[in-house]
């Protein structure tokens, strides 16, 4: 389907029209998220491990593929900035063979997001992402926007609770434990936040999903 390919291909110019009236998956009730500059269209993912407190913050702030993604101390700083745009269901990529059959067909009208890096409110044509395929342990980096699957988010409806829910990389290859992203203790050498981010196989005890795998998204400017 040509429209879904679309979806990914321009997607930087997409969530710019977009901007103010974008579709996140489930944003918190206080304003935590965004510098004055990047106003009301900007979010921030945030985990039901560390709250609102502590939002998804870009290493060093700077603009470069395969720079860390972290998460830190919620203030108003440029490095915290990003716009989300809903693409629409997972079954409009799979039937245009962006992303594969495990995907696909498990998890078809799940919706599928891409979370873009905008410091200051200005598109950066960044998106969080993984440099390869997901595989268990591989970080969180900033890689180019609208590329391929690997920018790609799916909402795992199912798991969802109190407004969280896991989120999957697009190229995940695994049904029984797929890659989400998961928020880790600190690293020193990920000078730009408190915490990194990685995927990892989604964690479920007693019929609960790990807090540290579970979103949402908080809206706003800081202060």
């Amino acid at each position: 389907m040509d429209s879904a390919r679309n979806k990914v291909a321009i997607c930087v110019a997409a969530a710019t029209l977009a901007a103010g009236a974008v579709v996140v998956i489930t944003p918190g009730s206080a304003a935590h998220a965004a510098t004055v500059a990047c106003g009301s269209s900007c979010v921030e993912p945030y985990s039901q491990e560390y709250g609102t407190e502590s939002i998804a913050a870009v290493d060093s702030g700077t603009l470069q593929v395969g720079l860390g993604v972290g998460v830190g101390a919620a203030g108003a700083y440029p490095a915290e900035d990003f716009e989300v745009t809903d693409f629409g269901p997972v079954s409009d990529f799979y039937e245009a063979g962006l992303v594969g059959p495990v995907v696909g067909l498990t998890w078809p009208t799940d919706q599928t997001y891409e979370f873009f890096y905008a410091p200051g409110g200005v598109q950066s044509g960044l998106c969080l992402g993984l440099a390869d395929s997901a595989s268990t342990g591989e970080g969180v980096t900033l890689q180019e926007c609208g590329v391929d699957a690997n920018t790609v988010w799916i909402g795992l409806a199912a798991d969802e609770s109190d407004g969280y829910q896991p989120l999957i990389n697009a190229t995940d290859t695994s049904a029984d434990a797929p890659d989400v992203l998961t928020v880790l203790r600190p690293r020193l050498w990920l000078r730009g936040a408190n915490m990194y981010l990685e995927v990892d196989p989604l964690s479920v005890v007693y019929g609960a999903v790990s807090t540290a795998q579970m979103w949402a998204n908080e809206s706003g400017v800081v202060g």
